[in-house]
């Protein structure tokens, strides 16, 4: 081994070190939160003396503390940057600080950060886990889901609102194309205007030369937090959702799209996917917000069936998953994302774009493409039956 190394041009294992202290930057963050640093904040730029004054804590560990946070982008300083002339480091929220890490904003990602206590519980059963084969637990079975998915449904909300948001711009903006393309064919009869129309932006399905915005019947199926749909209820305040998940889940439901203020917009269908009928081609839009990834492959196969009888024909299907590529060789959160589905479920898997293109063919749908020109953890994939 010796000689081996006298081989090398050997270079530091700063590959292995920088996967070590992320633990740190972990603590970092969640003490950072419980301190209540970023609060301190809220009202303005403030030196370390200041915000130590302010929250009761000792001045030269808040410094250290908060010079950390501007190294993770999650502060900045407002005497480098013009806005203060200070000789002492002046910290102050920036956008991502002031979105997600103060409580009065509706996307607060405290609950997050104590439900990662509880998955990293989980993980520390890894190498157990991959010796016996035997899950952690089973949130794909009824009795686990309901006990779990509460908390982890209103956790999330924030990790994926601006995904969901995107979406409906998305759909929106490809069908405003495909209605141009349209018009440049020539004009086309249009139906007359109905109630619950608007005269703007076509979200889906919309076929008039007025560009009247039609309203969507819309199934959030396995809804959680409602946080997939709840753009397309803002979008449109005409637009219905019915959302089907747990009971003990729905009550989660209600108390997000309570928040979000359109909870008038939503009808709740209480119980598991599996057990209850929809009457066939009601639906402009199904969306299954992280859900397959549960299911497995064979109840995946059954899903996504089931969501071609809900939809209309010309209706869309969303799906939001964390996908590897084809040869699972990154990237690297959907790559671990599987392993923390062997963690927590008896069946669950994540499925490459492909894969999932595959299945939705084999389900009866006709075009399956990607956002495209969008880069997220969890990318989203439409389906048209």
């Amino acid at each position: 081994m010796l000689k081996y190394l006298s081989t090398l041009r050997l270079m530091p294992p700063t590959l292995i070190t920088s996967t070590l202290e992320g633990s740190w930057a972990i603590q970092v963050l969640k003490s950072a939160v419980e301190l209540g640093i970023f609060e301190s904040l809220v009202d303005g730029p403030l030196s370390a003396a200041l915000i130590a004054k302010k929250k009761a804590l000792q001045v030269e560990g808040t410094k250290l503390i908060a010079d950390s946070l501007v190294g993770m982008n999650l502060l900045d300083r407002a005497d480098l940057n013009g806005k203060v002339r200070s000789t002492d480091a002046i910290y102050e929220l920036n956008m991502t600080s002031q979105t997600y890490l103060i409580s009065d904003s509706p996307l607060f990602m405290g609950m997050y950060l104590k439900q990662h206590d509880e998955l990293d519980k989980m993980w520390r059963n890894l190498r157990e886990t991959i010796r016996t084969g035997t899950p952690v637990m089973a949130v794909n079975e009824d009795a686990k889901a309901e006990e779990i998915f509460p908390h982890l449904a209103e956790a999330i909300v924030p990790l994926n609102y601006c995904i969901a948001a995107d979406v409906v711009k998305y759909l929106k903006e490809r069908n405003q194309e495909a209605e141009s393309a349209k018009s440049i064919k020539g004009p086309q009869r249009s139906r007359p205007a109905k109630d619950g129309d608007e005269e703007v932006d076509v979200v889906s399905g919309g076929k008039t030369t007025k560009n009247i915005k039609k309203a969507l019947n819309i199934l959030d199926l396995a809804a959680g937090s409602a946080v997939w749909s709840i753009p397309f209820a803002q979008d449109n305040r005409d637009n219905h959702i019915a959302a089907l998940d747990f009971p003990a889940v729905l009550a989660v439901t209600r108390k997000i799209t309570e928040r979000f203020e359109v909870s008038s917009q939503y009808t709740e269908v209480p119980g598991n996917w599996r057990d209850i009928r929809l009457t066939p081609g009601l639906y402009d839009v199904v969306i299954l917000g992280h859900i397959l990834h549960s299911e497995g492959l064979e109840m995946s196969k059954r899903l996504l069936a089931y969501c071609a009888a809900a939809l209309k024909d010309g209706g869309t299907l969303v799906i939001a998953e964390f996908m590897p590529n084809q040869e699972r060789t990154a990237p690297l959160y959907p790559l671990m994302f599987g392993l923390n589905m062997y963690l927590a479920t008896t069946d669950g898997c994540i499925f490459s774009f492909d894969e999932i293109t595959s299945l939705c063919r084999a389900a009866g749908f006709s075009d399956v493409y990607r956002h495209q020109g969008v880069e997220y953890d969890s990318p989203v994939v439409f389906a048209t039956k």
